[in-house]
């Protein structure tokens, strides 16, 4: 078992506890746009898929996460680029359960 096999991480939007293959990294680039990827320096947000951007928004779970004031340009950018990152890690679908509804990531 590897490290990464065994490293737990949090949803930045339904806060969900899973292991941190299931989840995608988003991290603020140098130009200061939100981008997909696991090896880019600084500090990253983990989330379980486009379904729970909605949800970081609202709970501003990646100003946290990032630690700064506004994240205004994450949604569409941050949303394209999660569905290019699940189309090319394939299936990863899963149940994220939450307490007022089942999403499908």
């Amino acid at each position: 078992m590897t490290t990464s096999d065994r490293a737990i991480r949090t949803c930045v939007g339904c806060r969900q506890r899973r292991p941190q293959r299931e989840l995608f990294r988003c991290v603020i680039d140098a130009d200061g746009h939100a981008r997909v990827s696991r090896t880019a320096p600084g500090r990253g947000g983990w989330i379980c898929g486009v379904d729970c951007l909605d949800a970081a928004r609202k709970t501003r779970g990646f100003e946290r996460a990032w630690r700064v004031r506004s994240a205004a340009d994450v949604d569409d950018r941050l949303r394209d680029e999660l569905n290019r990152a699940n189309e090319q890690g394939g299936d990863r679908r899963r149940r994220c359960e939450t307490d007022d509804d089942e999403r499908v990531h």
